[in-house]
């Protein structure tokens, strides 16, 4: 096995707002008025980022081996709107 190298060395934390929708059932409006979006966090290295959006991956095949390939797993991309903090570590 030799180890590749890869494009994306930046590794970042990127803390965000995500929608959140109520149940499939009726809601009273006070349920409903309690409804509110979700805190999230993702831990990623950059694959892009633009004015718009960002996308991160979680895991990077970093090793060729027996037939393996580039590849990136956990992928995500996250409208700039929504980022509330981004950490470069």
């Amino acid at each position: 096995m030799t180890e590749r190298e890869y494009a994306c060395e930046e590794l970042v934390i990127v803390k965000w707002i995500d929608i959140q929708s109520a149940s499939s059932h009726w809601q009273s409006p006070e349920d409903c008025k309690e409804l509110r979006p979700a805190d999230c966090a993702t831990i990623g290295w950059i694959l892009e980022e633009n004015e718009t959006y960002i996308t991160l991956a979680s895991d990077i095949s970093i090793q060729v081996s027996q037939g393996n390939e580039e590849g990136y797993g956990g992928v995500i991309c996250i409208p700039k709107g929504c980022i509330t903090e981004t950490v470069r570590l």
